[in-house]
């Protein structure tokens, strides 16, 4: 079959803000998972300089990184897929020392998010750095859907809806529906008190009451913008109702729906499968843990299966 009539794989980013919330864990084991179903699956590790997945995943680390395809040691993203011992899954190991590349030029952004969408599997899972620089937010809003890790505490709650919010800002200016109206989107935001702006749900609704161009273009420019919540190492009954909470206040607060809500059991095995260095899927297949990264993998081969007969 030939490169351009190959069907271009659906792209997964997983994010979360601030690190600590398992969000790295939760991208190995649900590539893993993935794969298991049959889905060729390729696990990149975009935290430049960081990149820790094949510890994670037991494998040696590869010969060529993303840092190489950045410095252009390697012509195509598909060079550097190393093989795992896990069938149908590919691992695309992250930069080891790459000279400023927390702070990637739009242009070679662009390069890899081309390359990315070219890799010959069926999904890319990105595991994406901690934060909300714009490195990572720009792989979040390219991305087809988006994985919002968190935990029942209360800063890392707080910390997912700041990320949330500054991905749903960062998807409106870079938009190309939405960047002619960047201008009035600022002096709304500069203005917020005059307008009465107190939510990412009232700019929009202030910007789209401009006129019918303006509220298009909003629509369109966030039209797919509906991320999956995931709420790690819950314990309590109120923690397992977190999720949902979470996601009744994103349709509030932001006006936009999600796409899942899934809460992921603290469990004391996890510890033992990271530090054998072998997934909790693999190794402990009956976990509590385990089993609920399943059922998320089952949620997204189903809702990637709608979406592609819907296409």
């Amino acid at each position: 079959m030939l490169d351009h009539e190959r069907t271009l794989p659906s792209i997964w980013a997983v994010g979360g803000g601030k690190g600590g919330v398992g969000k790295s864990v939760i991208a190995t084991n649900l590539a893993v998972a993935l794969a298991r179903n049959g889905l060729r699956t390729a696990l990149v590790d975009t935290d430049f300089g960081g990149g820790n997945l094949h510890t994670l995943l037991g494998v040696r680390a590869p010969r060529w990184t993303l840092g190489d395809f950045l410095a252009r040691n390697v012509e195509n993203l598909s060079d550097t897929m190393g093989t795992t011992d896990v069938e149908n899954l590919f691992l695309v190991s992250g930069a080891r020392t790459v000279l400023d590349a927390a702070n990637l030029k739009h242009s070679q952004k662009q390069k890899v998010l081309r390359h990315i969408r070219r890799l010959p599997t069926e999904v890319v899972l990105l595991d994406l750095g901690a934060g909300s620089s714009f490195n990572v937010l720009d792989f979040f809003v390219a991305a087809d859907l988006g994985l919002m890790v968190s935990v029942p505490e209360h800063t890392s709650v707080e910390n997912a809806y700041h990320f949330l919010k500054a991905a749903y800002y960062r998807r409106l200016g870079r938009s190309p529906h939405t960047s002619p109206y960047r201008d009035l989107f600022s002096e709304l935001l500069r203005n917020r008190t005059a307008h009465g702006i107190r939510t990412p749900r009232d700019l929009v609704r202030v910007a789209a009451d401009r006129s019918p161009e303006v509220r298009d273009a909003v629509q369109a420019g966030l039209a797919g913008f509906r991320p999956v919540i995931v709420v790690n190492q819950t314990e309590l009954p109120s923690d397992r109702e977190l999720p949902e909470q979470m996601a009744g206040a994103i349709r509030e607060y932001f006006g936009i729906d999600v796409t899942a809500s899934v809460s992921i059991p603290a469990d004391r095995l996890l510890v033992r499968s990271v530090r054998s260095r072998s997934p909790a899927v693999e190794l402990f297949p009956g976990a509590p843990f385990s089993q609920a990264v399943g059922t998320l993998a089952s949620t997204l081969i189903r809702l990637r299966e709608a979406s592609r007969a819907g296409a």
